[in-house]
């Protein structure tokens, strides 16, 4: 009994001793975490059959969708494309096709997205280009919307797009009359859409993009004719709309697009008539929920359609004979830029809330750029006025850049 009671004594002094020695060690220090960038990978997809012009400093890949991208060439990039195309680089680009028929125009390239919005005025004379970039299988909804409501079309859910494969679809089988908005959803991968004229008409191309609370629309160049707004609502409540122009002296609310309702799931359509006073302008839409928007320029048969930019402090666009540049102040202050074609470079001021139209004659490919210390939108516009070249950010936004934390006493 005592040798019990020693033994259960002494396991309790050794367990004591344990604790306290513990306790008086010093801590291994713990090596510091180190902070690592990530390489900027850019991978966009350009359709149509044109001439793809991609900016960018860096060396710049390009295949045809589906296959494997060979080494780069140092950028810019100006080559000539009849298929669906892939361009990647390892830093920020900038990208688009310009085609001359059937009509002229300037499209920008896209990053594929697992969802997005566009509108178009004539659903009978256009077709949708679903490209899949990725590796693995895509699965696509469309949700299509018209004047009075959602339209209910056959072999529009669960549309299967391979790896590498693009799939084109006539939208005048889903919705045969306009205007129209199209919301497209993947369940699973992501892909790339455009919207393009069929053979045989002219419609303008329109990309997808993210829908958005708030939208600015630039590139609208003076004396424009046929100014249309194509507004797209693919939630299931009823949004107010307000629109106001960035004009060339002031901000105002053009009149046709005073008051405006968007029912759920629906389009609509709002002739500006000649609200913007033949200035260059620049349009700012906002909703209390992410909604789609378009601009088309110019008669039926040879319009040009306009998308939400960027505004941003360096942007830019490698683009051909280029006329005039617009520069679009969204801010509350007045803003000094420095705008760049070519060879040609000169100081451009901006007040607060209008769009200055800038001459800048240029022939041939030219890279243009904005930089300033605010953001702002740009555009750079044709002689004619029938092409127009948004720019594009070309500096990551450091709030979103990839960099991830490395801790090395993790094994």
């Amino acid at each position: 009994m005592l040798r019990k009671v020693l033994l259960s004594l002494a396991a309790i002094v050794v367990a004591v001793g344990l604790a306290v020695g513990a306790s008086l060690l010093t801590p291994a220090r713990k090596p510091p975490a180190q902070t690592v960038d990530l390489v900027r990978a850019t991978k966009l997809t350009c359709v149509g059959a044109g001439r793809v012009l991609v900016l960018g400093d860096a060396d710049i890949s390009a295949a045809p969708l589906g296959e494997p991208l060979a080494a780069g060439t140092r950028g810019p990039l100006d080559a000539t494309i009849d298929a669906p195309t892939i361009v990647s680089a390892n830093s920020l680009i900038v990208g688009g096709v310009l085609t001359s028929s059937p009509v002229a125009g300037y499209t920008p390239c896209t990053a594929p997205m697992p969802s997005g919005v566009f509108q178009v005025a004539d659903p009978a004379s256009t077709e949708l280009v679903l490209s899949n970039p990725d590796a693995n299988e895509a699965a696509v909804d469309l949700t299509l919307m018209g004047p009075d409501g959602e339209i209910t079309a056959v072999g529009s859910r669960g549309i299967a797009i391979a790896p590498g494969v693009t799939r084109t679809i006539a939208l005048s089988v889903l919705a045969p009359e306009g205007p129209v908005g199209v919301a497209y959803t993947t369940s699973q991968g992501r892909v790339s859409v455009l919207a393009r004229s069929v053979p045989g008409r002219t419609v303008p191309s329109i990309s997808a993009r993210p829908a958005a609370e708030q939208s600015i629309i630039g590139g609208i160049p003076p004396s424009a004719q046929g100014v249309q707004l194509l507004l797209s609502n693919p939630s299931e409540d009823r949004l107010d709309v307000s629109v106001v122009a960035f004009g060339a002296t002031s901000t105002y609310e053009p009149a046709p697009a005073a008051d405006l309702t968007l029912p759920p799931l629906s389009v609509l359509a709002v002739d500006l008539g000649t609200s913007l006073a033949g200035e260059a302008s620049g349009l700012r839409i906002d909703a209390s929920q992410p909604i789609g928007a378009t601009v088309l320029v110019g008669p039926a048969g040879a319009q040009n359609a306009l998308s939400p930019g960027e505004a941003a402090e360096s942007l830019g666009v490698l683009a051909v004979d280029v006329e005039t540049v617009q520069v679009t102040n969204p801010g509350v202050a007045p803003v000094t830029a420095t705008l760049t074609v070519g060879d040609l470079t000169m100081q451009v001021s901006v007040p607060a809330g209008t769009t200055v139209s800038v001459p800048a004659a240029t022939s041939g490919v030219a890279a243009v750029t904005v930089a300033s210390d605010t953001p702002v939108l740009a555009d750079a516009v044709s002689a004619d006025g029938k092409v127009v070249f948004p720019l594009a950010p070309t500096v990551e936004d450091a709030s979103v850049a990839g960099v991830v934390v490395a801790d090395p006493s993790l094994r």
